[in-house]
């Protein structure tokens, strides 16, 4: 039997749901781009799916350019000095809570680009499982983007 394909707009939703989905559902974010705290309109997703990365926005235009955007994303300073989680338990935790994501059909990490609705400023913000380093997550995504961009050439 044939796999139905999925709509841009139903991957869309997965992440919309995982990103709201906060402490409550063993989710972190980190604002890497932009101001911390301020109201967004995100249009543009990368997600960590168990079937791969999905891509979708309305405004991506050429993925090539998009990619390479993602790929010039860096973890600042502020947020590279939260302490990294040392302890092998708790490690045990976040790979369940990745299992309960993956078996609900959600992602385990979303890098969000948007725009602050007051300003128009750009805003990038990472959502990973809880448990994570922010520069591990980022770099299991930028890890992705260059398998793609890799099919792509």
């Amino acid at each position: 039997m044939a796999q139905e394909r999925i709509s841009a707009e139903v991957w869309r939703d997965m992440m919309l749901g995982f990103m709201r989905g906060g402490p409550q559902l063993g989710i972190s974010n980190f604002t890497l781009k932009g101001s911390i705290d301020v109201s967004t309109y995100f249009d543009n997703f990368v997600g960590i799916f168990a079937e791969g990365m999905v891509v979708v926005g309305s405004s991506i235009g050429d993925r090539t350019e998009f990619f390479s955007r993602i790929l010039d994303v860096g973890v600042p300073e502020r947020v590279k000095q939260f302490p990294v989680v040392g302890d092998e338990s708790l490690r045990d935790a976040t790979r369940l809570v990745e299992g309960f994501h993956a078996m609900m059909s959600m992602p385990t990490r979303v890098l969000a680009f948007g725009k602050a609705r007051d300003t128009g400023e750009e805003i990038v913000v990472l959502f990973t499982t809880a448990g994570i380093h922010p520069q591990e997550a980022l770099d299991e995504i930028k890890e992705k983007v260059r398998e793609r961009l890799a099919q792509l050439n």
